[in-house]
């Protein structure tokens, strides 16, 4: 198996998934098909295929005030990145509204 071939079908499954329990997304992107781009990139930040990274700092560094020493393991929680309504989005709903169509081409 190479690489990435489980984000690949994760991603594709979790997008289905998400247009199939959100009809009015779908019916959307249906109308419009030029959207797919956007709704798989929608799947992506709705749902995220990498929940979790492990990085190990090659130096002491600092985190939010919180210090690092140099090899000590640091676990990233990146499942919910992209869903602070700060950022302009719909925390927990998709949307494959995500961009203009033109865009797509």
């Amino acid at each position: 198996m190479g690489a990435g071939i489980d984000t690949t079908i994760h991603s594709i499954a979790q997008t289905l998934h998400a247009l199939a329990t959100h009809p009015a997304e779908y019916a959307e992107l249906v109308a419009d098909p030029r959207r797919a781009k956007f709704a798989y990139e929608e799947a992506l930040r709705f749902e995220s295929v990498v929940r979790q990274n492990y990085r190990t700092p090659s130096r002491d560094s600092e985190i939010g005030g919180i210090p690092i020493r140099e090899g000590q393991k640091v676990m990233l929680l990146v499942g919910s990145a992209n869903q602070a309504p700060s950022a302009g989005v719909r925390p927990w709903t998709p949307s494959t509204s995500t961009g203009s169509p033109a865009e797509a081409t």
